[in-house]
């Protein structure tokens, strides 16, 4: 089994599609609801513009650390398009540019 890092559009396109729903959704339909974030952010809120960047942040942390414990002797460089440069700290990752 392989793994790597998606690129942060990837994510933007799972956000996107979660609070949209799909595009073939009709216009004030009830057959679509935004996600519970309870899991991911332990809050029990939907998914929304206002709380998608720590949504979308947690993903990309769960990612990280998902394909670096496939690759524990990576840890410095691994495999995907998307590289984030992060810095471990007692608090978690610190994301540079």
């Amino acid at each position: 089994m392989s793994a790597f890092v998606i690129d942060a559009s990837r994510i933007d396109a799972l956000l996107s599609a979660a609070i949209n729903g799909p595009a073939d959704r009709r216009p004030r339909s009830r057959l679509w609801e935004p996600p519970c974030l309870l899991e991911l952010l332990g809050v029990r809120e939907q998914l929304r513009l206002t709380n998608a960047s720590a949504a979308g942040r947690e993903l990309m942390e769960e990612c990280i650390a998902s394909v670096s414990y496939r690759y524990p002797d990576r840890a410095d460089e691994l495999p995907g398009p998307s590289r984030p440069r992060c810095r471990g700290s007692m608090n978690g990752p610190t994301w540079g540019e």
